[in-house]
């Protein structure tokens, strides 16, 4: 990582890695689940309290079920050993990379929502493709601006449930999101002629 441009610093036991999380700021932590001292998703639930750093689960479980808790924990990527150093590498500079796009998008006069073609004016409250107005019910359009703030997230249905519910802006629970998640995708699809909501799974959405 170092080698490739990045600041780090490593600690070995839960403890210890808490702490320097919660004393500096990063812009990623890569985070293993079984530690010593603290298991990674109670640091993981600890750091998205307070801190906005994005956190890359590495561990050794594989299941579904761990990867969909891991994700539900907070954890904004999940990376299974034996990993890729270069995959690894790939994701860090994915987060990175939309960090600085987020940061950069939240600028005063910035209000207007893109994901290639598709835009989501955040004043007016529409959504047009080639400038063409889609026609969605306020959840979905509220649904389809949360997902767009996070471009290069992978969001399970809790996550995207919680998401909307904490911000305000919707009454949403795990069985309603999925009718709501249904008919946002079948209207974009209809409009764009394209798949712009990804289903990985077993595991969650993310924009295509």
């Amino acid at each position: 990582m170092q080698q490739q441009g990045h600041d780090c610093q490593v600690s070995h036991d839960g403890y210890a890695g808490l702490g320097l999380a919660l004393s500096e700021s990063f812009d990623v932590i890569i985070l293993d689940w079984m530690l010593p001292g603290i298991d990674g998703l109670t640091i993981c639930q600890q750091i998205k309290r307070s801190r906005a750093a994005k956190i890359i689960l590495l561990t050794a479980k594989s299941g579904v079920n761990d990867r969909v808790y891991g994700l539900d924990q907070g954890a904004d990527d999940y990376v299974v050993k034996p990993f890729s150093l270069r995959e690894l590498e790939a994701r860090v500079r994915q987060l990175t990379r939309a960090s600085v796009q987020r940061a950069e998008s939240v600028a005063p006069l910035t209000l207007t929502l893109r994901h290639g073609r598709l835009e989501v004016d955040t004043q007016s409250y529409s959504v047009s493709y080639e400038n063409e107005e889609i026609s969605l019910t306020p959840t979905e359009l509220k649904l389809l601006a949360y997902m767009m703030e996070r471009p290069e997230s992978l969001l399970t249905r809790t996550q995207l449930a919680r998401g909307l519910n904490e911000a305000g802006k919707s009454d949403v629970n795990l069985h309603n999101i999925t009718t709501h998640l249904s008919n946002l995708r079948r209207k974009l699809q209809q409009a764009t002629g394209d798949p712009v909501i990804r289903t990985i799974y077993g595991i969650g959405y993310r924009l295509g």
